[in-house]
């Protein structure tokens, strides 16, 4: 092997092919000096001079002309197989494997004089004045822009392989795709022309689905659907697609957890919540001042559990109990007689049964068919009190006629009790005077007898 003080190289004699250079820096030249230089200079075109030169710190690749490094190697730190060219295969290895271009040949590595550095052909493009590289184009759109003719995939992979997970734009779906190697799923999917802020993710941590201004941790404008199908073999086989949860850390406040319900025409909404004991249920519309309705005492035994309507009526212990507080009527005034008579009297009790259940035969009234005083608007129900009002009044009268009656057969019978003394008195006096009568008789039938025997 040949040492000399300095060495110039026509390049044109030499210089085969620009990976010819990498075997002769490897073993075949070596230039001793404190400052080591090896300069090619090219004799037919001006301007494409270039130098190879070292110091104690680095190596350079130095454009001559215009005095630019082009490329840079420390000496001591840089490790074995750094920058591979092989001549055979056309093959670039970076780094020992970081960075492997095959099959480069032609045009393997260009450095042009805006400091572009292009790798096999465009297969590696690092666009130098606008910080941008590019793999499989030359003209990057961002700082990494890759690009393939089918699916274009980036892979990423730990040390030991035991996770790899890659991300593919489809060449023929367009779609894009998050999929976990390691296990075969693919976990995350992105259809082609999906509409913006599908999700939309903003700087407090609220996520949106379908806007970009989400009012909550979760905002979705849009319809949800839940699905399940499976096995589940948990207590009572309930499978919970929706789970809500609080807990207050401030004492004075309290846990209830609920959900809200907003039509977004009118603005209009129902609350429903839980309290913090979490024995009741309970759901408002926004601005009444109250719950609509109220589910309570709702413990192991179910028989104990209490249901409350906003206006009053209430379910307690099975037995439905309407409401009925003077606080809650206006109004108010007494149902006459002759209407009550006259609406019992046009009631028309029927049998039928539902056409849900044709076997139950049951007892009761046609809402369309029965008198206007005990008529919803709708005429689609009947409710039950205004049943018992109607018969209250009618029994009431019937009552009151039955007193009177009463009454009037205690004064017939007192009638005919005077009537009865009267008629024994009567009789007594009829006895005496036929006693008396019948005395008479004898009498003038004795004086008559005397008479003829006087004569």
């Amino acid at each position: 092997m040949k040492k000399v003080k300095q060495i110039s190289i026509i390049a044109a004699s030499i210089l085969l092919s620009p990976l010819l250079l990498v075997q002769l820096n490897a073993a075949d030249v070596i230039v001793s000096s404190g400052m080591p230089v090896i300069d090619f200079d090219d004799t037919n075109t001006v301007g494409d001079d270039w130098r190879i030169s070292g110091n104690r710190n680095y190596w350079y690749l130095r454009n001559q002309v215009n005095d630019v490094v082009a490329m840079r190697f420390p000496k001591q730190s840089i490790a074995a197989n750094s920058f591979i060219a092989e001549v055979s295969t056309g093959n670039i290895d970076i780094a020992d494997g970081a960075m492997n271009i095959n099959r480069a040949q032609k045009n393997a590595l260009i450095s042009d004089s805006s400091g572009d550095i292009n790798l096999a052909n465009g297969s590696v493009f690092i666009d130098r004045s606008a910080d941008r590289m590019g793999i499989g184009t030359t003209t990057p759109s961002g700082a990494l822009h890759v690009k393939s003719s089918g699916n274009t995939d980036f892979y990423l992979e730990n040390g030991t392989g035991s996770a790899i997970w890659r991300t593919r734009i489809g060449g023929s779906s367009l779609d894009y795709y998050i999929t976990d190697i390691t296990n075969g799923t693919q976990p995350f999917t992105i259809e082609n022309n999906t509409a913006s802020n599908t999700l939309y993710l903003d700087s407090t941590n609220n996520v949106g689905i379908g806007t970009n201004s989400p009012q909550a941790k979760l905002d979705i404008r849009g319809d949800i659907a839940s699905a399940w199908a499976g096995s589940n073999t948990v207590g009572d086989g309930l499978t919970n697609l929706l789970v809500l949860s609080a807990s207050n850390s401030e004492v004075d406040k309290s846990s209830d957890v609920g959900f809200r319900l907003v039509n977004g025409s009118t603005s209009k909404g129902w609350n429903f919540r839980t309290n913090s004991g979490g024995d009741s249920f309970q759901a408002t519309l926004q601005g009444t001042g109250g719950a609509e309705f109220t589910v309570t005492n709702a413990t192991s035994d179910v028989s104990g559990t209490e249901l409350y309507l906003g206006n009053g009526a209430k379910n307690v212990g099975g037995v439905w109990i309407n409401a009925s507080s003077r606080a809650l009527k206006e109004n108010i005034k007494e149902l006459s007689t002759q209407d009550a008579l006259a609406a019992f009297h046009k009631l028309q009790p029927v049998t039928y049964n539902y056409k849900s259940d044709k076997k139950e035969q049951v007892v009761g009234f046609i809402a369309e068919d029965v008198p206007e005083l005990v008529a919803i608007q709708s005429r689609d129900g009947l409710s039950s009190m205004d049943m018992v009002a109607v018969l209250t009044k009618v029994l009431q009268e019937q009552e009151k006629n039955n007193e009177l009656l009463q009454q009037r057969v205690g004064e017939q019978e007192q009638q005919l009790t005077a009537t009865k003394t009267q008629l024994e008195t009567m009789q007594q006096r009829v006895v005496q005077l036929e006693s008396i009568l019948t005395n008479l008789a004898l009498d003038t039938s004795n004086a008559s007898k005397e008479k003829v025997s006087l004569k």
